[in-house]
């Protein structure tokens, strides 16, 4: 799914929360609030549906997703798992040969399906938009072909004054159709009112006038045409068809209230009998939606009748209970929110293929940043997906999510104390994937001990993210300076000397740390036993450095800027990214209190969907953002992007450090 179909899609969503409220509010408040309160309020719909603004996290946004994630499950997941050798999407991952006798055509006939929505809607969208143009077009040539400019001045005076009368200051010109079924305004910048007979009565004549010059006078044509506009761009949405419906009636009555305000009750009665009358003369050619009539509808004849007979003055209180009321749905509109692209957010995941940087998680972090990519797709295959940082097992939020060897450490290790479910990758001798279970009591005793389990590393509550991984990082750090390597911030030195690469691996040839410092002159390692303890420390060699990096050619970006205002991006250039390059990040600010990096199209002055991107707080007296290597990689394209730094929410001062590219 597109990211311009996901914005549309939660717009229709936060609009029908909207809309929701602005017909409950209407029904409670009804009597106590104008007719033209329950007119305009629903611009604030029409708004919610049209402009894609919110806060950051937001209900329609996570629905977004949660549909988005729903979809993608549904056309592109099998149900259960199978056998790995003939399961397409591990295949390829795994770079396993499939068999060609057994492909997923279903599957990806739905992802192919899936990825092309949007034709579906622009293609409904425009043919919507064409029909209702054409069909206005036809209404009002049609209405040109059979009408008679009206020369009487008794009749042109009359116009004039009822003009004036309601304030309208444009020319207004007035014609006569025998077809037309009721008086009626049509265009919106060259109005010209359309009468079915020339013989109205003259009291009656006065208040069809005034009626249709307050359409006028209040640009209500304009305002059908932006109600008809947002129901072409959510035409899949019935709510919205309901809305426009509800906005034809109720600009009748507010328009009828509009010119009742200023009559006397003897007055009131001949409107009510100028509207029976005109509606006995009309024609049969009812008008398109857009103009603005007299009255066609006999059922909403009848209610603006009642209200005419009904009418009363609302006072101060009608007028403040209608500000709260329109402030209040203001703010429900605003806080439903709108899909803008993957937010941003602290500590988690950014737009498209974004990592996290958590302080005090670093090691995590790098491993699930080189593991992510590789990772992810083979996981898909068997059910398990991945969104904002936070793991699926068909449509249900992971709380424990393991995938390990035995005596072969962690490929992935996830907690999420919202998960509903408690499931483990299932591999064979040779690592291969084979399954997902459900993980037993037993199971995860084992791992992460008990509540009585005092000097376990990991906390029962789950509250490790922060103390387990400090006290990991601390220890750890001791064990490297007991072999010569130090730690001052973020720099690593050995022997005195800063180090460029820093490398220290597990079994598996994941990360337990990996440092990049462009400033740095020496490459080193960690040197481990097969327990895994440290028995030294060696320089890396120009064929392991090759090999770390896969042989690419490397592009160190300098970054020395002085402030970045709030909101402001600052670009350091544009880069050539291809398949299976690295990315490395290693800014930090002196002054402020978020950060950001990343990539984004070139060209764009503030980009709405970014990449690889990293957002950090200051946490500490500290505010950096430093990664492990990022693999540019499906679903990443190949091609140029601009690299940024951005701030929100606050001041950016001496922000410094590298950016480094690897090419593959």
């Amino acid at each position: 799914m597109t990211e311009g179909l996901k914005t549309i899609l939660s717009l229709s969503l936060s609009g029908s929360l909207v809309i929701g409220a602005v017909w409950l509010l209407g029904r409670l408040a009804r009597g106590r609030v104008s007719r033209r309160w329950q007119y305009y309020i629903w611009l604030i719909a029409v708004l919610r549906l049209l402009l894609p603004f919110g806060p950051e996290s937001s209900p329609a946004e996570e629905l977004t997703l949660r549909v988005e994630r729903t979809a993608v499950y549904a056309v592109g997941l099998p149900e259960v798992p199978v056998a790995a050798d003939t399961n397409p999407e591990y295949a390829e991952a795994a770079g396993l040969v499939q068999d060609p006798e057994q492909p997923s055509r279903l599957r990806e006939i739905g992802a192919a399906a899936l990825d092309r929505l949007w034709v579906v809607w622009l293609a409904g969208a425009l043919a919507l938009l064409i029909r209702k143009a054409t069909a206005y077009q036809s209404f009002v040539r049609y209405m040109r072909a059979g009408w008679t400019a009206i020369e009487d001045p008794a009749v042109l005076d009359q116009a004039a004054e009822a003009g004036v009368a309601v304030g309208v200051k444009r020319p207004v010109e007035v014609y006569v159709n025998p077809m037309a079924a009721s008086p009626l305004l049509l265009g919106t910048f060259r109005p010209r009112v359309v009468l079915p007979s020339a013989e109205l009565r003259s009291e009656d004549l006065r208040w069809v006038l005034r009626h249709e010059l307050t359409h006028c006078q209040r640009w209500d044509v304009a305002y059908k045409w932006l109600v008809q506009l947002t129901v072409c761009v959510h035409w899949f949405n019935p709510l919205v068809h309901w809305m426009s419906r509800e906005v034809e009636r109720v600009c009748e009555l507010s328009c009828d209230e509009a010119v009742l305000w200023k009559l006397d009750e003897t007055s009131r009665r001949g409107y009510g009998d100028a509207l029976l009358r005109t509606m006995e003369i009309g024609g049969g050619y009812r008008a398109n939606p857009p103009a603005a009539t007299l009255g066609e509808s006999g059922t909403l004849l009848k209610e603006r009748l009642d209200a005419i007979m009904n009418f009363r003055k609302l006072g101060k209180s009608a007028a403040a209970l209608s500000l709260a009321l329109a402030v209040m749905l203001g703010l429900t509109a605003a806080a439903a929110g709108a899909y803008t692209g993957m937010p941003t957010r602290e500590g988690g995941t950014g737009a498209l293929y974004n990592k996290a940087a958590e302080t005090g998680n670093t090691d995590e972090a790098r491993l699930e940043a080189y593991l992510d990519a590789r990772e992810t797709a083979m996981y898909k295959a068997w059910g398990v997906t991945k969104t904002e940082g936070m793991y699926y097992y068909q449509g249900e939020r992971v709380n424990i999510f393991l995938d390990y060897q035995e005596d072969n450490g962690f490929y992935t290790m996830s907690m999420d104390p919202k998960g509903s479910l408690n499931i483990r990758i299932v591999r064979n001798a040779d690592g291969v994937i084979t399954g997902v279970k459900e993980l037993t009591q037993t199971e995860i005793n084992d791992l992460f001990g008990t509540k009585e389990d005092k000097d376990d590393d990991w906390d029962w509550d789950w509250d490790w993210d922060d103390e387990a991984w400090d006290k990991s990082e601390k220890d750890r750090t001791a064990a490297y300076k007991a072999h010569g390597v130090t730690r001052d911030g973020k720099n690593y030195y050995y022997q005195g000397e800063l180090v460029n690469i820093f490398l220290d691996l597990r079994p598996n040839k994941s990360f337990y740390t990996l440092d990049k410092n462009p400033a740095g002159t020496v490459n080193i390692k960690i040197v481990r036993n097969e327990d895994g303890e440290i028995t030294g420390v060696a320089y890396l060699t120009e064929k392991e450095i090759a090999e770390l990096f896969e042989g690419g050619d490397e592009h160190v970006v300098k970054v020395d800027v002085d402030s970045v205002s709030n909101g402001e991006y600052v670009w350091l250039g544009t880069f050539q990214l291809d398949e299976g390059d690295t990315v490395y990040y290693d800014v930090s600010a002196e002054k402020g209190e978020r950060l950001s990096v990343g990539f984004a199209k070139p060209g764009v002055k503030k980009p709405q969907t970014t990449y690889m991107t990293i957002t950090n707080r200051r946490t500490d007296g500290e505010l950096e953002v430093e990664s492990g290597s990022m693999t540019w990689e499906d679903p990443l394209e190949a091609g140029e992007y601009s690299l940024f730094i951005h701030t929100k929410g606050g001041v950016l001062e001496n922000v410094t450090g590298y950016v480094t590219i690897v090419k593959s």
